[in-house]
Order: structure tokens, then C-alpha cells, then sequence
């Protein structure tokens, strides 16, 4: 769906923002706190569940390919895009990036902090979910329970696991797309818990109990990463951490207090 723009305001949108996240849910509240019509793109219901109602605010709800953001950008003309789209949406920044390259329209990228993972022998580090998966079917790992925190979109490749039915518990959130992608990749409601953040320590412990092995992106402070990572030390499990992407070294990175330093400057 997309929120009806009438031909006057065609051209509305002085920011193009790319959310989904905490961030963008911050960064769109302070573009219309300072009185700056912002056009916004999430890919489903729940990103635009988060956003505030303002309006100043005129949101679009759909998957993107290049193609799409470029015909926006002309529609549109913004005068700055914004991608705080979610750290490990590799294929969507991308696109952004080609789109606002191809139409020659400044981009700035809002990067998440990490939070550094205090020492424990328990911790294994991946560079993707298909190497995470691949650890998880080693003969010392395949009777050990696991606790699944990476999220909807990676039920399908969690699937691959052996026994994945019996041994792996998915935590989503509490959205009918994500529970549909998790039962399409073959899981079951007993697989799931469907909640929303954010969790604590104390929140962590009780939901990771009887798993054996938590797993995990590095979320940072904004998805909760320390809890997560608390509550599994104390309960002595083996972690797995599928490392942030590298990002695109061409595009200009800010991290949320410098987005919102620049947006004062608009």
C-alpha cells in the first residue's frame, strides 16, 4: 500500500527515508519534529506499524527493487536520502545506493553502534547464516538444542538444520508475515514465539532456558545485542554470532547523533 499523495503534493518529501528500524523510526521523528516533509519506504506493515502519524509524513509500504527507487527519486526529487534500513540488509542498501548514484542524489547511510562481546570461550563467530548453519549440523552440535534470535527472514535457511522441528525455537516478532515466512520454511507454532521488544537480561534467561546454544547477530545496544549475550553467559550456552556485513566504503556514514547534528543544518 502506499499513503495517497494528491498531484498537488507530488513532489512532497524533502527527505527520501529508507527505515524499518529503531533508527529510522528516530530519525523520521525528529525530520518531522523540525518541520521537514519526509517521504518514508518500509518493506512491511509492522516498519510502518512503529513510525509516528504526522503529516508531514507520507509512508510507502512495499518491497523495492533499483528500478523502483529510482523512478521515487525522479517522481519525488528529494534533497537527501536517508538509508536506515536494518545493519545486515545488505541487498536494500545496495539498491539504495545504486538508485541514488544512478539519479546523482546525496545519500547518507545511519550506522548502528556495536557493542564489543566481553571475553568467553563459548562464543564462535560466522561471516554468514549459511556457515552458521553448517556449524550448527556438525556432528558435536546436531542433538544440542538451539535458540534462534536472528529473526523471520532466516527461517528459511535455518531450515536446512537437521531436525531443525525439534531442536530450534524461532523468536519473532509479533507480525503475521513473520510467522508466515517461519511456517512457510517449514516450522511449526510450536517452533515459535512471537513477541516484541525490547527483552531484558532477565527476559532472555527465561525464554533461552533448556536451549543449548543461543544464536544471534550483532544487533548492537538498539536490538538488545548485551542481554542477549548476558543472559546466555549466565546460563553457560555456546553463542553464534553471524558478523555485521562490511559496508559500502563509498557511501557517507553517520551514526544517529550525526544524522540528527546534519538534519539541523537542512
Amino acid at each position: 500500500m502506499e499513503n495517497q499523495i494528491n498531484n498537488s503534493s507530488e513532489a512532497f518529501g524533502r527527505v527520501l527515508l529508507f527505515a524499518g528500524t529503531t533508527e529510522g523510526r528516530e530519525v523520521a521523528d525528529f525530520l518531522i519534529n523540525k518541520g521537514i516533509e519526509t517521504y518514508c519506504c518500509v518493506a512491511t506493515k509492522s516498519g510502518e506499524e512503529v513510525l509516528p502519524v504526522h503529516n508531514l509524513l507520507k509512508v510507502s509500504v512495499r518491497r523495492l527493487e533499483t528500478k523502483d527507487m529510482e523512478e521515487l527519486i525522479e517522481r519525488l526529487r528529494p534533497e537527501l536520502i536517508i538509508d536506515a534500513s536494518h545493519p545486515y540488509a545488505t541487498l536494500v542498501s545496495n539498491n539504495i545506493y545504486d538508485a541514488a548514484t544512478n539519479k546523482d542524489c546525496k545519500l547518507i547511510r545511519v550506522i548502528r553502534d556495536t557493542e564489543a562481546l566481553v571475553s568467553y570461550d563459548k562464543a564462535v563467530y560466522f561471516d554468514d547464516a549459511k556457515t552458521l548453519v553448517d556449524w550448527l549440523n556438525e556432528s558435536q552440535n546436531i542433538h544440542r538444542k538451539i535458540f534462534s534470535t536472528l529473526g523471520a527472514k532466516e527461517a528459511h535457511i535455518l531450515s536446512s538444520v537437521r531436525n531443525c522441528g525439534e531442536r530450534i525455537k524461532l523468536r519473532i516478532l509479533p507480525a503475521e508475515e513473520s510467522k508466515r515466512l517461519c511456517l512457510s520454511a517449514g516450522f511449526t507454532e510450536e517452533n515459535i514465539i512471537a513477541k516484541m521488544p525490547p527483552f531484558s537480561i532477565e527476559d532472555n534467561r527465561a525464554m533461552f532456558a533448556g536451549s543449548d546454544i543461543m544464536i544471534t547477530k550483532d544487533t548492537g545496544k538498539t536490538g538488545g545485542f548485551s542481554e542477549k549475550i548476558e543472559a546466555a553467559i549466565e546460563l553457560g550456552l555456546i553463542i553464534g554470532i553471524i558478523r555485521r556485513p562490511v559496508e559500502n566504503q563509498k557511501v557517507i556514514k553517520m551514526d544517529i547523533k550525526e544524522i540528527k547534528e546534519y538534519i539541523q543544518r537542512l
